[in-house]
């Protein structure tokens, strides 16, 4: 039989909780649009265009070309950074939804893998 008391038990803190956890966080993110940035897009001319600083913007995510031809690309920038009203803008540039993608449930070998 196994027995326990509030003494005897050592209760460890989740990482949640430790002041690491709020460093390594990453910033909530969402999608938005700019266009007609050049013919040789960088960060710095979508931040210029969307208001925000050049570091607001993921740059491991980069410039997703949406319609290259038209000029039409997509960034991901931390949420709360960019300016107040952004939403209102015409036309719409975002924010846009960012969900994560991933398998539902397990993954399973196709048949013909198996074979």
């Amino acid at each position: 039989m196994i027995t326990a008391t509030a003494f005897s038990i050592r209760l460890q803190r989740p990482a949640l909780w430790g002041s690491d956890a709020v460093s390594d966080a990453k910033p909530a993110t969402v999608l938005v649009t700019v266009t007609n940035i050049g013919s040789s897009p960088e960060l710095k001319d979508a931040a210029q265009q969307l208001g925000v600083r050049v570091e607001d913007i993921d740059a491991a995510f980069g410039l997703l070309p949406i319609d290259a031809g038209a000029g039409l690309y997509c960034v991901q920038v931390v949420a709360d950074r960019l300016p107040a009203g952004f939403e209102q803008r015409d036309p719409y540039q975002g924010p846009f939804a960012d969900p994560g993608i991933a398998p539902l449930g397990p993954v399973r070998r196709s048949r013909k893998t198996e074979e």
